[in-house]
Protein backbone atom coordinates (compact mmCIF):
# COMPACT_ATOMS: atom_id res chain seq x y z
CA UNK A 1 0.00 0.00 0.00
CA UNK A 2 1.14 3.61 -1.21
CA UNK A 3 1.21 6.37 1.45
CA UNK A 4 0.61 9.89 0.58
CA UNK A 5 0.02 13.46 2.44
CA UNK A 6 -1.84 15.98 0.91
CA UNK A 7 -0.10 19.86 1.62
CA UNK A 8 -1.31 23.26 0.47
CA UNK A 9 0.34 26.99 1.48
CA UNK A 10 -1.00 26.14 5.00
CA UNK A 11 1.79 23.71 5.66
CA UNK A 12 4.14 26.13 4.28
CA UNK A 13 7.66 25.60 5.21
CA UNK A 14 7.30 20.98 5.72
CA UNK A 15 10.34 19.47 4.93
CA UNK A 16 9.65 17.62 1.66
CA UNK A 17 12.82 15.51 2.60
CA UNK A 18 11.07 15.07 6.32
CA UNK A 19 7.99 13.87 3.99
CA UNK A 20 10.22 10.79 2.00
CA UNK A 21 12.53 10.07 5.04
CA UNK A 22 9.01 9.39 7.32
CA UNK A 23 8.14 6.92 4.28
CA UNK A 24 5.66 8.63 2.82
CA UNK A 25 5.69 7.86 -1.18
CA UNK A 26 3.76 10.33 -2.51
CA UNK A 27 2.24 14.12 -2.06
CA UNK A 28 -1.05 15.80 -3.88
CA UNK A 29 -0.56 18.97 -3.83
CA UNK A 30 -3.09 21.61 -3.51
CA UNK A 31 -2.70 23.61 -7.24
CA UNK A 32 -5.02 26.25 -6.45
CA UNK A 33 -9.03 27.53 -6.03
CA UNK A 34 -11.95 29.43 -6.92
CA UNK A 35 -14.02 30.97 -5.10
CA UNK A 36 -12.71 33.08 -2.48
CA UNK A 37 -14.25 36.42 -1.77
CA UNK A 38 -16.76 36.62 -5.31
CA UNK A 39 -17.33 33.07 -6.22
CA UNK A 40 -15.47 33.59 -9.99
CA UNK A 41 -11.99 34.48 -8.99
CA UNK A 42 -9.06 32.12 -9.33
CA UNK A 43 -5.48 31.55 -8.16
CA UNK A 44 -2.95 29.28 -7.62
CA UNK A 45 -2.17 28.19 -4.31
CA UNK A 46 1.60 29.99 -3.69
CA UNK A 47 3.23 27.20 -2.32
CA UNK A 48 2.42 25.34 -5.07
CA UNK A 49 5.67 25.45 -7.52
CA UNK A 50 7.78 25.31 -4.90
CA UNK A 51 6.33 21.88 -3.53
CA UNK A 52 5.91 20.15 -6.77
CA UNK A 53 10.21 21.52 -7.29
CA UNK A 54 10.87 19.97 -4.37
CA UNK A 55 8.90 16.54 -4.29
CA UNK A 56 10.30 15.94 -7.70
CA UNK A 57 14.04 16.63 -6.80
CA UNK A 58 13.95 13.49 -3.71
CA UNK A 59 11.41 11.70 -6.04
CA UNK A 60 8.00 11.57 -4.27
CA UNK A 61 5.47 11.05 -6.91
CA UNK A 62 2.91 14.21 -7.10
CA UNK A 63 -1.09 14.46 -8.23
CA UNK A 64 -2.64 18.06 -7.78
CA UNK A 65 -6.31 18.84 -6.69
CA UNK A 66 -8.09 22.21 -7.29
CA UNK A 67 -10.66 23.29 -4.16
CA UNK A 68 -14.00 23.76 -6.87
CA UNK A 69 -16.60 25.89 -6.63
CA UNK A 70 -18.11 24.59 -9.59
CA UNK A 71 -22.17 24.62 -9.79
CA UNK A 72 -22.70 24.30 -13.91
CA UNK A 73 -21.06 22.18 -16.57
CA UNK A 74 -19.32 25.27 -17.70
CA UNK A 75 -17.93 26.61 -14.85
CA UNK A 76 -15.91 23.16 -14.42
CA UNK A 77 -14.68 23.53 -17.81
CA UNK A 78 -13.38 26.98 -16.88
CA UNK A 79 -11.89 26.16 -13.38
CA UNK A 80 -10.19 22.90 -15.23
CA UNK A 81 -8.82 25.38 -18.28
CA UNK A 82 -7.72 27.71 -15.64
CA UNK A 83 -5.61 24.96 -13.35
CA UNK A 84 -4.09 23.37 -16.62
CA UNK A 85 -2.81 26.79 -17.95
CA UNK A 86 -1.47 27.78 -14.94
CA UNK A 87 -0.72 25.15 -12.79
CA UNK A 88 -0.50 21.78 -14.71
CA UNK A 89 0.76 22.72 -17.91
CA UNK A 90 4.52 21.36 -18.55
CA UNK A 91 4.54 19.11 -15.56
CA UNK A 92 4.60 15.29 -15.09
CA UNK A 93 2.26 13.75 -12.49
CA UNK A 94 2.26 10.17 -11.26
CA UNK A 95 -1.01 10.70 -9.04
CA UNK A 96 -4.40 11.95 -9.97
CA UNK A 97 -5.78 15.49 -11.11
CA UNK A 98 -8.52 15.93 -8.65
CA UNK A 99 -11.44 18.00 -8.11
CA UNK A 100 -11.66 18.95 -4.30
CA UNK A 101 -15.45 19.17 -3.68
CA UNK A 102 -16.22 20.50 0.37
CA UNK A 103 -18.58 23.19 1.71
CA UNK A 104 -17.18 26.14 0.53
CA UNK A 105 -14.89 29.09 2.27
CA UNK A 106 -16.51 31.48 4.21
CA UNK A 107 -19.83 29.62 5.11
CA UNK A 108 -21.13 30.79 1.89
CA UNK A 109 -22.39 27.51 1.00
CA UNK A 110 -22.28 27.72 -3.27
CA UNK A 111 -22.15 24.26 -4.00
CA UNK A 112 -24.58 22.86 -1.14
CA UNK A 113 -26.78 26.41 -2.03
CA UNK A 114 -26.76 25.11 -5.76
CA UNK A 115 -27.90 21.80 -5.08
CA UNK A 116 -26.57 18.16 -6.44
CA UNK A 117 -26.97 18.28 -9.96
CA UNK A 118 -25.71 21.38 -10.15
CA UNK A 119 -22.06 20.43 -8.43
CA UNK A 120 -22.26 17.33 -10.33
CA UNK A 121 -22.69 18.97 -13.63
CA UNK A 122 -19.26 21.48 -12.34
CA UNK A 123 -17.52 17.91 -11.70
CA UNK A 124 -18.41 16.42 -14.95
CA UNK A 125 -17.14 19.89 -16.95
CA UNK A 126 -13.70 19.57 -14.56
CA UNK A 127 -13.20 16.05 -15.04
CA UNK A 128 -13.79 15.64 -19.03
CA UNK A 129 -11.77 18.87 -19.76
CA UNK A 130 -8.70 17.74 -17.95
CA UNK A 131 -9.51 13.78 -19.62
CA UNK A 132 -9.43 15.15 -22.61
CA UNK A 133 -5.95 16.61 -22.20
CA UNK A 134 -4.76 13.49 -21.19
CA UNK A 135 -4.75 13.60 -17.02
CA UNK A 136 -5.38 10.78 -15.17
CA UNK A 137 -8.59 12.76 -12.84
CA UNK A 138 -10.82 12.31 -9.98
CA UNK A 139 -13.07 13.51 -7.05
CA UNK A 140 -11.59 14.13 -3.46
CA UNK A 141 -14.96 14.75 -1.03
CA UNK A 142 -15.77 13.19 2.75
CA UNK A 143 -17.48 10.15 2.29
CA UNK A 144 -21.44 11.78 3.81
CA UNK A 145 -21.08 15.24 3.43
CA UNK A 146 -19.42 15.30 0.16
CA UNK A 147 -20.22 11.99 -2.29
CA UNK A 148 -23.26 11.38 -0.34
CA UNK A 149 -24.12 15.15 0.70
CA UNK A 150 -23.49 17.46 -2.53
CA UNK A 151 -23.21 15.10 -5.56
CA UNK A 152 -25.30 12.34 -8.00
CA UNK A 153 -22.26 9.73 -7.45
CA UNK A 154 -24.04 7.77 -9.42
CA UNK A 155 -23.61 9.71 -12.87
CA UNK A 156 -19.86 9.59 -11.91
CA UNK A 157 -19.06 6.20 -11.41
CA UNK A 158 -16.05 6.90 -14.34
CA UNK A 159 -14.03 8.62 -11.94
CA UNK A 160 -11.92 7.86 -9.04
CA UNK A 161 -12.25 8.73 -5.76
CA UNK A 162 -10.57 10.28 -2.92
CA UNK A 163 -12.40 9.68 0.08
CA UNK A 164 -12.04 11.47 3.49
CA UNK A 165 -13.11 9.57 6.10
CA UNK A 166 -11.84 9.51 9.84
CA UNK A 167 -11.91 6.86 12.18
CA UNK A 168 -13.02 4.10 9.97
CA UNK A 169 -13.10 3.29 6.40
CA UNK A 170 -15.86 4.90 4.23
CA UNK A 171 -19.32 3.93 4.14
CA UNK A 172 -21.04 5.33 1.46
CA UNK A 173 -18.31 4.95 -1.05
CA UNK A 174 -17.13 1.65 -0.95
CA UNK A 175 -15.36 1.59 -4.64
CA UNK A 176 -12.35 4.46 -4.32
CA UNK A 177 -8.61 4.83 -5.13
CA UNK A 178 -7.77 6.19 -2.41
CA UNK A 179 -9.13 6.28 1.76
CA UNK A 180 -7.51 9.83 3.54
CA UNK A 181 -8.05 8.30 7.31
Amino acid sequence: MSKGIDISKFQNGIDINTIKNAGFDFVILRAGYTGYGDATSKAKDPCFENFYSQAKKVGLGVGAYWFSIATSYQKGVEEANWMYNNCLKGKQFEYPIYIDVEDDTGNRKWLRNAGKNATTQGIKGFCETLEKLGYYVGIYASDISGFKDMMNINELTNYDKWVARYGSKPQYVTNYGMWQY
